[in-house]
């Protein structure tokens, strides 16, 4: 977990001070990530069980269907097709399980690399998020983030 969190070009375009975290950090986010009710934190592995990354569920409502996606991927993981494939996984998991019907996150419009994944995987770009989502993020990031949302397939 660490190896990404330094890595400046996987966290350059993200909001948290992650060149500052420490082991201890990473230990105490995955003991909590277990207690967590508002956040579904899965760690994504390789087919010989190696961390290869973390892909989330955030500030899940049961109200409103709706809750957030994240997702942090290690370099060696990119291009292998592991973090479309847990995306994929834990989209379901939300609609399937946790009974949501929307599930929305945001890029930094300067994150080229992941405005690229999420297009060639059919992502699209929406102008309405809900209140409980953008509350999340200061009112002057706005102009600087483009906003996806993943909706639950019909029939599901």
């Amino acid at each position: 977990m660490l190896e990404w969190m330094r890595d400046k070009n996987i966290t350059e375009h993200l909001r948290a001070d992650f060149e500052n975290k420490t082991a201890d950090d990473c230990l105490r986010f995955i003991r909590d990530s277990a207690k967590e009710k508002r956040h579904l934190h899965l760690a994504v592995t390789n087919e010989d069980g190696i961390y290869m990354g973390t892909v989330s569920l955030k500030n899940i409502s049961p109200e409103n269907h709706t809750a957030e996606f994240g997702i942090c991927m290690r370099r060696s993981a990119m291009g292998t097709g592991l973090a479309g494939a847990a995306m994929k996984e834990i989209l379901s998991l939300g609609y399937e399980k946790l009974g949501l019907d929307a599930v929305f996150w945001c890029v930094s419009v300067h994150n080229e690399r992941a405005n690229r994944f999420y297009r060639k995987n059919g992502y699209i770009t929406v102008s309405q998020v809900p209140d409980q989502i953008t509350q999340n993020y200061a009112q002057y990031l706005q102009d600087e983030l483009i906003w996806y949302c993943a909706k639950k397939p019909a029939g599901k």
